[in-house]
């Protein structure tokens, strides 16, 4: 099979199938983002949270740049913190995101698998 048509039945499954074998792929080039792809990811949405700024950056350099090997196009991509999302192109950010102006920090908040 040379194309598989999303919106299937079987699409989800597929999906999920690809990063399981790119996160193998990748174990023991990059063995951090190998295990968000395998563990932090349901279905097609992953969530990771990391303590700075410049971890989360890096982070998320990373694991693009890993997955683009096995052609995987990680995006709509989302931050908290400003600085995050100023780091990743404006191709790769997620396209809706909802500004709540919060008294202690003004953080940007979105809903992810649930989570605020």
């Amino acid at each position: 099979m040379n194309v598989h048509l999303f919106g299937t039945v079987s699409s989800l499954a597929c999906t999920r199938s690809g990063l399981r074998q790119e996160a193998y792929d990748i174990t023991v080039e990059s063995p951090q983002a190998a295990c968000f792809i395998q563990e932090g990811f349901y279905v097609d949405d992953g969530l990771k949270s990391v303590k700075t700024v410049s971890k989360a950056i890096h982070f998320i350099k990373e694991t693009q740049r890993i997955c683009a090997k096995g052609n995987i196009h990680l995006h709509n991509l989302l931050s908290n913190k400003q600085l995050v999302l100023d780091a990743i192109s404006l191709i790769g950010r997620a396209s809706k995101m909802e500004n709540f102006d919060l008294p202690e920090k003004g953080t940007l908040l979105e809903r992810v698998l649930g989570i605020q």
